[in-house]
């Protein structure tokens, strides 16, 4: 497992409440810790898949987790309503560069990298 971060360079901000309600709703595995704002996927047999702290403000994510998990929540967070268009959210230790995010940002295009 390695671990990443996605960011915000601007003044967009994620709304927590509603990424986890949203994240557990959307996947069966996953469970909210509100204690530490901390979002997390198991597989079937207990091996973590996905750890998910909430940084700041809704200034964005620390994530630690298989890649392809990570490039599954990374890209979900681009389907989001509001996702800004302008290049202010990245992905930072995926790839050698920092990768700026836009909306629908897709899991094979993030695997690909």
């Amino acid at each position: 497992m390695s671990d990443y971060l996605i960011g915000v360079d601007g003044d967009y901000r994620f709304s927590f409440d509603t990424v986890a309600a949203d994240a557990l709703a959307a996947w069966d595995d996953a469970d909210w810790f509100e204690s530490t704002s901390t979002l997390q996927r198991q597989a079937a047999d207990g091996q973590l898949l996905l750890d998910v702290g909430f940084l700041g403000d809704g200034e964005g994510f620390g994530l630690r987790g298989t890649r392809e998990s990570v490039a599954e929540f990374a890209a979900w967070l681009t389907t989001r309503a509001g996702f800004p268009e302008d290049g202010s959210v990245i992905l930072a230790g995926w790839a050698e560069d920092v990768l700026t995010l836009s909306p629908d940002t897709a899991v094979a295009d993030l695997l690909a990298q």
